[in-house]
């Protein structure tokens, strides 16, 4: 045993709404493809604005 936790807190990616990069990929699994989609559903983008790139990248990474 290497003494190290496992680490079972998921990612949060926006910290204003608390939308977690798990209920993003959910999300864009279920139909979610744009930003607008996103922020809706999570209200994630609608706070500060910080989370905006993270979010993108998820959405190019999981959209087929």
């Amino acid at each position: 045993m290497s003494g190290i936790a496992p680490d079972t807190q998921e990612n949060i990616v926006c910290h204003c709404s608390g939308t977690t990069e798990g209920k993003i990929i959910a999300l864009i699994k279920t139909g979610a493809v744009t930003l607008d989609d996103i922020s809706r559903k999570t209200g994630a983008c609608s706070g500060c604005g910080s989370c905006e790139c993270a979010v993108m990248e998820l959405l190019a990474e999981y959209n087929f």
